[in-house]
């Protein structure tokens, strides 16, 4: 097949073992945030809680700087290549995975465990579902915003000439792809997952979700 775009902040590795011509323009990228002296104090207390919420790997590489390390906490992952992180910077801790590599599914496992006091080490535009339903079910949950994503016009000047489709692998990259691109190609769009493919439909794309490409 012809290229794939990738336009996140970084190509997942399961399209990288696929054998695919992949193409890289990430079109947002993120931003460690520096913490205030009150932030910094609700950061010593990640050890008082229960167990931790890791939603991205971006998150456990901001949590492993600032921490090195998180006693035994078990983590929550919201899917398998950040468990991979947290078991690559944390390998004495527990790491259980969702079912549903979505907010969504975490919630749900972490319902289902018995414990009642998690910390979320997170971007500052990440959706407010889980901690919507964490509190609402009487759970205590501790946020810490640790980066932003930050838009870049790195498509000012790109020809889409020979690529087949466009790949994004969070709603920030849906959002400021089409802030950059005005008259969007005729080619396919991928979703990582639900979410990214719902955010896609908001600019009328019909997303397709990421399963296997034929090489």
């Amino acid at each position: 097949m012809r290229a794939l775009l990738v336009v996140g902040p970084s190509i997942p590795c399961f399209l990288r073992e696929q054998g695919l011509d992949l193409i890289h323009r990430p079109v947002i990228r993120l931003e460690s945030l520096v913490l205030s002296d009150a932030q910094q104090k609700v950061l010593q207390t990640v050890s008082n809680h229960d167990a931790l919420i890791m939603t991205s790997q971006y998150a456990v590489k901001c949590l492993y700087e600032c921490l090195k390390n998180i006693r035994d906490l078990p983590v929550f992952c919201v899917g398998e290549h950040t468990a991979e992180s947290v078991r690559k910077l944390f390998p004495s801790v527990d790491v259980m995975i969702s079912n549903h590599p979505t907010q969504e599914g975490l919630v749900e496992a972490m319902l289902q465990s018995s414990y009642q006091s998690f910390f979320w080490p997170r971007s500052e535009a990440a959706r407010s579902y889980l901690s919507q339903e964490i509190r609402m079910a009487g759970r205590h949950l501790t946020e810490l915003e640790l980066y932003r994503p930050v838009p870049c016009n790195v498509l000012s000047d790109f020809s889409f000439e020979g690529v087949a489709g466009v790949f994004f692998t969070c709603p920030s990259s849906v959002d400021a792809f089409f802030s950059f691109v005005v008259s969007p190609p005729d080619v396919h769009y991928y979703a990582i997952g639900p979410v990214t493919a719902a955010r896609l439909k908001k600019y009328r794309v019909v997303p397709e979700l990421f399963l296997r490409y034929a090489k």
